[in-house]
């Protein structure tokens, strides 16, 4: 699996921050949680959990999902911006050989 991004997840204000590359696409990239998405929403899927963005522009956004078949919490990624023939969906999620808080960023079908 091919490998597009880095991540560190600040846990304290649960922030991630990283870089992109997908060849001719570049970005220093966050995640930051979805202002728009209240307490009294979180049952609400079709808000992200998270914006992407690089500087200020928005790029994307993420949801919070669960592997069904091992339990194991990621985020899933949509990447979109005018730089992109179309929108890229990646998964960012830990690995067996990842630091605590290190993520990456992986193209997903």
């Amino acid at each position: 699996m091919a490998t597009y991004g880095n991540f560190q997840h600040d846990t304290q204000n649960d922030i991630y921050t990283g870089r992109i590359n997908f060849g001719g696409f570049k970005a220093d990239a966050k995640l930051v949680p979805n202002p728009d998405k209240d307490s009294e929403n979180k049952a609400d899927d079709s808000k992200p959990d998270y914006l992407l963005l690089d500087g200020s522009a928005q790029i994307g956004a993420a949801w919070k999902k669960i592997a069904e078949s091992s339990g194991n919490k990621y985020l899933s990624v949509k990447v979109d911006t005018p730089m992109l023939d179309k929108a890229i969906w990646c998964k960012l999620s830990k690995t067996r050989n990842t630091a605590p808080n290190e993520y990456l960023l992986f193209w997903s079908r």
